[in-house]
Order: structure tokens, then sequence, then C-alpha cells
């Protein structure tokens, strides 16, 4: 549990005992950490909203679950919109609901691109939400605000946790409220948000949702979703293994730095890939490591890895999607070329692709 975290929390505590928030205690608020949208029946929106009990609160200041209490409540409204959700879960307790605290805003993969503008939007201008909650997409909102993990600690608390932790995952997939807007709007990228899942260990942060019009057209499995980490520049311990002259070898901790060449050949864009990878060789079973076999083995990772991502990328085109960012590129230093495609997202599935990895190994002494 970060420090920053339970302090956060016990100075909202604090604040609201003091009789500040608009001169309203804590215990004439709901405090939120979590919120959710999701459909419902009759063309409804669901909103589900995460609120921590006062054995939460506790539990989270002394650094530990509040035993068999739960550390948490769900209060839900449902309505044609989501302003008639919002007071339909308000009428459900007298205490006001407080969105100044909450740390995740998870938008349900079901909803319809209509359902998801109209969420985004609110999001995004609703004056009381804090812009800087981290977004998820989930194919069940319920589920994933319903899940309390084993530790007893409020989940939304230890997903902010997570998310700002850069070396808790192997891809770093963080996405604020705030940083939606500019990625709906800009022109040459795709939106995209990590995809969450409650499994029985708790949260499963390893996979990207990517949308076009305010729908998720392609879902990213963990394997796939850390090779375009590679070019993203989100993934930063990444894994390969494959067996070298039927030897096992494995490598860990890869880091890529991407770099981007972009021109326009016989009426199509090419778009060449470069990526400088470090990592360590974590296992090797070869015998001894001589440099020509480190150079064949660092090619045959080169190769595996390019066309992993090669593949990755093969799928976007096809989906004619871009969240790397690819086509914003075009737009800052091809401007004119850009306005003259018409649309880049039909560019983009016919664009020429090439991927070069560059690795570098290094922590193999302990295996010469």
């Amino acid at each position: 549990m970060k420090a920053w975290a339970a302090a956060l929390v016990a100075a909202a505590l604090s604040v609201g005992l003091a009789g500040c928030w608009s001169n309203r205690p804590v215990e004439r608020r709901n405090l939120a950490l979590m919120l959710g949208v999701g459909p419902a029946p009759h063309h409804q929106l669901r909103l589900l909203f995460q609120i921590p009990t006062r054995a939460g609160l506790t539990g989270l200041t002394k650094g530990s679950g509040s035993g068999s209490e739960p550390s948490f409540n769900i209060i839900e409204g449902v309505g044609t919109t989501l302003t008639d959700a919002f007071a339909q879960a308000q009428a459900k307790t007298t205490r006001d609901l407080y969105l100044g605290q909450v740390e995740v805003v998870a938008f349900s993969t079901k909803l319809s691109p209509q359902e998801f503008e109209q969420a985004r939007n609110m999001f995004s201008r609703l004056g009381s939400l804090d812009k800087t909650a981290y977004a998820v997409a989930t194919p069940s909102v319920r589920a994933l605000l319903s899940l309390q993990p084993r530790s007893g600690e409020l989940p939304g608390i230890i997903l902010a946790s997570n998310f700002g932790c850069l070396s808790c995952n192997v891809e770093h997939l963080e996405r604020r409220v705030w940083d939606m807007e500019t990625a709906s709007y800009n022109r040459g990228i795709n939106l995209w948000l990590p995809l969450l899942t409650a499994g029985k260990s708790g949260f499963e942060i390893n996979q990207m949702a990517v949308y076009a019009d305010g729908h998720p057209v392609l879902t990213l499995s963990p394997a796939e979703t850390q090779a375009l980490g590679y070019v993203m520049g989100l993934t930063h311990k990444g894994t390969v293994s494959f067996r070298w002259h039927d030897h096992l070898v494995a490598l860990r901790g890869l880091d890529a730095r991407p770099y981007f060449h972009l021109t326009w050949v016989q009426g199509r864009p090419h778009i060449d890939v470069t990526l400088r990878i470090t990592g360590a060789l974590a296992e090797y079973l070869g015998g001894e490591l001589t440099p020509e076999a480190l150079s064949e083995v660092q090619a045959t990772a080169e190769h595996l890895i390019a066309r992993r991502v090669t593949a990755v990328l093969r799928r976007l085109q096809q989906a004619k999607v871009d969240p790397v960012g690819f086509g914003q590129a075009w737009v800052w230093f091809h401007p004119g070329r850009f306005a003259r495609l018409g649309s880049w997202r039909q560019a983009f599935s016919q664009a020429a692709i090439h991927v070069e990895v560059q690795l570098r190994l290094h922590d193999i002494g302990d295996l010469t």
C-alpha cells in the first residue's frame, strides 16, 4: 500500500470531520472511490458507485483490512441518461454522493457508441469529478466494482497505487479521464483504454481495448499488448522465451525505445519502426555462452520480437485503428499531405510497415 494513498484518504476523512467540503461533515457524504457506467435494459444506463465504509477507511489508515466487515458498499442508479441514473442513485441514500476523490472510472465494453460518448462527455465536464482519475474499460462493471481483494484493502486505492507504479506491471497502461478527451479529438490517433478484468486472484491489468467511433473494435491479448507496448513506449518489463539449438533461452526486463520514420512512397505511407531494446538474459541452457553464441541468441530474439510486433500492427491495420499515433506524427510533420488523405484510418490500413529490433542484453555474467 502506498503511503500517499493512505494519507490521501486520511486527509479526506479529517477534512470531512472538520466540517469542510461545503460545510458538510463526512457523516453526510458518500465518498466514492470507484465509478462505473454500463448499459441497462430498455436502452437505459447503469451508474455504480463504490463507497468505502467507515471500517474500510479505518482499515486503510491502519494499513490493513478490518476483519469480516465489508470495506465498501455499492450504490446503483439506472436512468435514460446518466443524469437520471445519478439522481436515482442519490435518492437511495441520505448522504450526498461525493466524486471529488474518485480514483478509477470504469467504462463497460458493452456500451453502445452513443452511450460511451455520452458517458465520456459527462465525466469530462462534470465539475465535481477529479479528472486525474484513471479511466479503464471492463467487460463487467459490476464484477469489477464488486471485487473485494483478499487483503481487505479498498480496491480503488489498490488500483490507483498499481497504475501509479512504473515497476509493478509488464506494461504501464495508464489512461486518465482528462487524457481521454485529448485522445478522442486528436487527428490521426485512436483512443485506447486498459482492459481490466476481475479474476480469482484479483485485478488483471494486461490487456488493451482499442476504440473507434466510441466502440471497442479490437481487444488485444496480453501477448499482443506487450508487443504493441514496445512500439508505444509502454512495455518496460517484457519477457520472451524460445528454443535455440534445442536449448531453452529466456529474456526478461525488456525495455524498448521506439523510433519512427514516416515517408510517402508511390501513393501510400511507409512506416519504419525501430525498437532499441535492452534486457537481461534470464535463462540459458546452451552450454558455454561465447560471444558468437550471444550474438546468435540476440539475433534470434530480435527476429522473434519483430515478428510479433509486426503481427499486432497488421491486426491494427485490418481493424483500421491507430492507437500508436502514426497519423498524429503525419499531422505534425506533413500537415498538407495529411489534409489531402481524406481518411487516415483507410490510409493506415494500406500503409507499408517495416519493424527493426536492435537488442542489447546485459546481466549475463552469472551465465558465462
